[in-house]
């Protein structure tokens, strides 16, 4: 293409395809680039390290390298900004300026993008938002029942929980009611449990709410040391009748 490398005089190992490419970059070494304008530059600046892949991807760098962009204008705000990875197309990065980031499709964002190797990024990750407090973050699409910002799903798409915008959190169930609401959809006769609270492992005790199966009605709340020794109280179907038990002997019922 014509004017690659127009202004280059001292770099080395750059990599060019397309008009007007790496124009003003003095001194800047080991860049790859392949679009028109891309990596066009600013006049008495360089930079080096750069992989730029579409149409006036890091347009308007300075300074900044060491950053990947990748699709139609993908990254062409950065200036000064460093070691980016930028993907999709007409694609910004959160800040012209800063440096470790990632925005994939202004979806999926990251802060802290500085591993190289083997060594893991010190980041955080954020869906819906850019500038992410935990090491993932989503944010919803609203603040009702009608959208949720998390729902797990298990190799059958059956969902296992489903974290819902107002604040809901269904376990076993998508329209969860209350603020947790837990929902044992297995099959078949017996007691299921729910719900179990341990302290370091079931052998130093744990406390289960049970709920029964298709051939009981009923619920159990109990706590269990050793072998089976259940103390708490079974709940029957309203109306019926109330056991107590103490040690693994029922007291009362």
């Amino acid at each position: 293409g014509k004017r690659l490398l127009i202004n280059n005089t001292t770099g080395s190992f750059n990599v060019t395809m397309g008009s007007d490419v790496l124009a003003f970059t003095q001194t800047g070494s080991n860049n790859t680039a392949i679009g028109y304008m891309a990596g066009f530059g600013v006049s008495t600046n360089s930079f080096s390290s750069n992989s730029l892949f579409g149409f006036k991807t890091g347009y308007a760098l300075t300074t900044g390298s060491n950053n990947i962009l990748l699709g139609y204008q993908a990254g062409n705000d950065i200036t000064t900004g460093a070691n980016n990875i930028i993907i999709g197309y007409d694609i910004d990065a959160p800040s012209a300026t800063g440096s470790n980031q990632l925005n994939i499709g202004n979806l999926i964002f990251a802060t802290g993008v500085d591993g190289t190797g083997t060594t893991l990024s010190t980041g955080k990750v954020g869906i819906g938002t850019t500038s992410p407090g935990a090491k993932l973050e989503v944010i919803g699409a609203g603040t009702t029942s009608a959208t949720a910002s998390l729902n797990v799903k298990n190799s059958a798409l059956t969902s296992v929980l489903y974290v819902r915008d107002d604040g809901n959190v269904g376990i076993g169930t998508t329209s969860p009611t209350v603020k947790l609401h837990v929902v044992n959809n297995e099959t078949g006769g017996g007691y299921k449990n729910l719900a179990r609270f341990a302290h370091q492992g079931d052998n130093l005790g744990y406390f289960d709410i049970t709920v029964s199966g298709t051939d009981y009605r009923g619920t159990k709340m109990m706590t269990y040391e050793g072998a089976y020794q259940p103390t708490g109280i079974e709940f029957s179907a309203p109306g019926e009748r109330i056991g107590f038990w103490i040690a693994g002997v029922e007291k009362h019922r």
